[in-house]
């Protein structure tokens, strides 16, 4: 699998949950505000896709290098 094949899909699988965070920060696209728990839930699911980006770029470049030697 290429570099760009798999950050598609890695970035495909991500966007998914950064929309989700979005949608708990304006749920209705309105000017509302988000209450302490939504930004909470938010950020959790960010972190969440930061990690999981972090790994699957870990393991590719791991899998990479096992096929190089």
């Amino acid at each position: 699998m290429s570099t760009r094949k798999t950050f598609y899909i890695i970035e495909k699988k991500s966007l998914s949950r950064i929309r989700q965070a979005a949608q708990i920060l304006r749920p209705d696209g309105l000017n509302q505000l988000p209450v302490g728990s939504d930004i909470r839930a938010a950020r959790d699911l960010l972190e969440q896709v930061i990690k999981e980006i972090t790994r699957d770029t870990a393991n590719e470049f791991a899998r990479k290098l096992r096929k190089e030697m």
